[in-house]
């Protein structure tokens, strides 16, 4: 079993260790002998010390605290994961910092989110981002055993205008979702929109489906019910102006001309919409509307970019 580091990695004193902080705890005859930090580190309990927990009788959260046999405590050890967040993301040019101020806002309000990991990444990496901003993995599907968002960082304000305008009907969505004119909705409120909604998928996971078969049931359920069923509208867009696209569209468009949809546009229009009432999107959505709302300062300098 690995060996605890020296008690110069720990701040001592220091406050008890938040039940979000704790992960995968080993029990041994009944008490917990290793647990791994929110860096992914695993740490073993040496002798003489114990983890108890602390039961917020407020009904808040509970918390950790490592004890030894003169009842210090031990409150930080190692970087945490939402620190190293946080650096990967101010790395990563002025739209990674953008994004940096929002995860810092989103974390606070939402302690439990720091146990996901932002992978900043752009169009030339991975080909999923050239028509979306983001997506978010359960960390039933990951390889990482985290929950992750990865967001596209590297391709700069550019790819959100573009998206701004090639996917009018998602960023319509959000823009009304948030209360603001539709018309007036800019490629920065619709990138700060979009790293929030992946960040709201996680939080989705965590509180209605921790478990990843919860998940593909709820999602699976979902995506059956739209107008094409199974097809996200990013992967639909991509479909659709490819030459395989073009031809489905030539030998199947009078069934979609029959239902009112004249034009590729016109269902994927049909199809965003739907889409983002899903209740697997919409909690997202309403997450990203929060965090916003609850932080001014931030939406004030979104309107003003």
């Amino acid at each position: 079993m690995p060996t605890t580091p020296n008690t110069q990695n720990y701040t001592v004193p220091g406050e008890p260790i938040a039940d979000w902080k704790l992960f995968e705890p080993r029990i041994q005859d009944g008490a917990i002998v290793a647990f791994t930090d929110p860096s992914g580190r695993r740490f073993a309990l040496r002798e003489g010390e114990s983890l108890e927990q602390e039961r917020n009788s407020a009904g808040g959260r509970d918390t950790y605290i490592v004890t030894a046999t003169d009842r210090t405590l031990f409150d930080e050890w190692g970087p945490k994961l939402s620190a190293d967040n946080e650096e990967r993301l101010r790395a990563s040019g002025e739209l990674g910092v953008y994004f940096a101020d929002l995860y810092t806002a989103a974390v606070e309000a939402n302690p439990h989110l720091a146990e996901a990991m932002i992978i900043p990444s752009g169009g030339h990496q991975n080909s999923v981002l050239t028509k979306t901003g983001g997506y978010a993995s359960h960390k039933g599907a990951t390889t990482t055993g985290k929950y992750e968002v990865t967001i596209n960082t590297d391709d700069g304000w550019a790819h959100y205008e573009t998206l701004l305008h090639a996917r009018r009907t998602s960023a319509e969505d959000s823009a009304r979702k948030l209360g603001i004119d539709p018309t007036r909705f800019t490629a920065k409120q619709l990138a700060g929109f979009i790293f929030l909604h992946e960040l709201g998928h996680i939080d989705d996971y965590m509180h209605n489906a921790p478990d990843l078969s919860t998940y593909q049931a709820r999602r699976d359920r979902d995506m059956q019910s739209l107008p094409w069923p199974g097809w996200n509208p990013a992967r639909m867009a991509n479909y659709l102006e490819s030459d395989e696209g073009k031809r489905f569209w030539a030998q199947h468009s009078g069934e979609w001309v029959s239902a009112g949809l004249h034009s590729p546009a016109d269902l994927l229009h049909l199809q965003e919409t739907r889409y983002h009432a899903l209740v697997t999107e919409d909690n997202p959505d309403q997450f990203a509307v929060g965090v916003l709302r609850g932080n001014p300062r931030l939406w004030q300098e979104q309107a003003s970019a």
